[in-house]
């Protein structure tokens, strides 16, 4: 077994991520057509102009946005509570009512 190279486990990491962001958005675009037809569209480059650039967009955007070190801009939304414990006091009751009484 050898070991990669630090470049070279940068670059499969970015192939894994481009196939998975791939077939991701494949499978958007899949879900809003006749599938078994498009794929042997796809498969054969006969696929409609459209489903290209919707797969490309939806790829992209997985990519870009999907990946655990995504760009600096995104951040994610955090209610208040969840800072304040107020979730674990709404989970807490939520364990008492699902218990029932006894």
């Amino acid at each position: 077994m050898t070991v990669q190279s630090g470049s070279g486990k940068k670059v499969s990491k970015h192939i894994i991520w481009l196939f998975i962001a791939w077939w991701t958005g494949g499978a958007w675009v899949l879900y809003f057509a006749d599938a078994p037809t498009l794929v042997k569209e796809l498969a054969f480059g006969q696929a409609p102009f459209v489903a290209y650039v919707w797969i490309g967009i939806l790829t992209f955007n997985n990519l870009y946005h999907g990946r655990p070190h995504a760009g600096a801009g995104l951040r994610l939304y955090v209610p208040l509570a969840a800072h304040s414990g107020g979730a674990d006091r709404r989970m807490g009751a939520q364990r008492h009512l699902s218990q029932g009484s006894r």
